[in-house]
């Protein structure tokens, strides 16, 4: 019954190569992914590319509600000099007796 001991030693001995085997690709895998330890050049390359295109994305954001905040302003300082213009500046401006109530509110909640 020698050769069948030996055939199951042979099928053991392949059995831990292929696991060794295994074993190593995850090492490998493990050393490429990007969560584990250092990254390779080439990721961390595409990773800053990666952070500088949203820094971009965000800074564009940024300027077109920027810009367009500044154009509601030129809209609403051109309709406000064209009002003054007209002559209905009056409607805009808050009149003395508005103010004088204002400050005797603010005087209220002083005291």
């Amino acid at each position: 019954g020698g050769g069948l001991a030996e055939r199951e030693a042979s099928a053991t001995t392949v059995g831990t190569a292929t696991t060794e085997a295994d074993t190593k690709r995850q090492r490998q895998q493990q050393r490429s992914s990007r969560f584990r330890g250092l990254p390779n050049k080439d990721e961390v390359k595409m990773s800053k590319r990666e952070a500088a295109l949203k820094e971009r994305r965000e800074v564009d954001k940024c300027m077109a509600r920027i810009k367009g905040v500044v154009a509601d302003k030129k809209e609403v300082m051109k309709s406000f000099k064209a009002s003054i213009n007209a002559g209905d500046g009056r409607m805009i401006l808050p009149s003395w007796e508005e103010l004088e109530a204002g400050t005797a509110h603010q005087d209220d909640k002083l005291e």
